[in-house]
């Protein structure tokens, strides 16, 4: 009977070591895409934060002003909104000329935003 000779290489076979760095690559390579994701969220939530933080002013009545009232520098303040809740007509100068001197056609709560619509002319009704 005959036997075949195997010939095996000398030292080691380097397919561990491949694999090896393979996988500490792939490690390396799911770390840096979590650190940068990581990164992004962070700054992402403080742009955002930054633009909640920002504000605009509108007028607000000071007191609770009647219809019928006309306006005057004490009557009105300013008050800092959200961009996005701020309401459409809403004055946003104490010193506006069609605000100081108008006459007021609907009741106006204190704190509420004076809109361009509540405003008429002494003559209005």
């Amino acid at each position: 009977m005959m036997h075949k000779s195997t010939v095996r290489p000398r030292g080691r076979s380097n397919t561990g070591f491949v694999a090896g760095i393979g996988v500490l690559i792939g490690f390396a390579l799911i770390a840096l895409f979590l650190g940068g994701l990581a990164i992004y969220l962070r700054e992402g939530a403080k742009i955002k934060e930054a633009e909640l933080r920002k504000t605009v002013p509108v007028v607000s009545a000071a007191v609770d002003l009647p219809a019928g009232t006309v306006i005057t520098t004490q009557d009105i303040m300013l008050k800092q909104v959200t961009p996005n809740s701020k309401e459409p007509g809403a004055f946003e100068d104490l010193s506006d000329p069609a605000l100081i001197g108008g006459t007021l056609k609907v009741e106006v709560l204190g704190g509420q935003t004076i809109l361009r619509s509540y405003i008429g002319s002494s003559e209005q009704k």
